[in-house]
């Protein structure tokens, strides 16, 4: 009976060990994963970092071209209407000097 007894203590012995091997390499694995998913979080927050950089550069330098061109587009206006100015007072003097020639 003794050897069956042994046996018995053997393979419960047995069993908790593969137990407890079971419980490590899970706990393992979890944590694993754990490490894993903040170094992913941590990843994802430096690419976020970067774009948000790159988008807040971009926004200045459309900004900045925008400004550019009201300007250039300002200063066009401005000839548009001297121009326009001087066309119309070179009509009005053409029209003095015809009316004076028809008097």
């Amino acid at each position: 009976m003794d050897v069956f007894e042994n046996l018995k203590e053997i393979e419960n012995i047995y069993e908790n060990l593969i137990k407890n091997a079971k419980d490590l390499n899970l706990k393992d694995i979890e944590e694993f994963r754990k490490d894993q998913i903040r170094e992913f979080e941590a990843l994802i927050n430096i690419k976020n970092e970067l774009v948000n950089d790159a988008l807040g550069n971009l926004t200045l330098e459309v900004n900045d071209k925008i400004k550019e061109f009201e300007e250039q587009l300002t200063d066009a206006m401005k000839k548009i209407e001297l121009e326009f100015q001087n066309s119309i007072n070179q009509l009005q003097k053409l029209i003095i000097q015809k009316a004076e020639i028809d008097f």
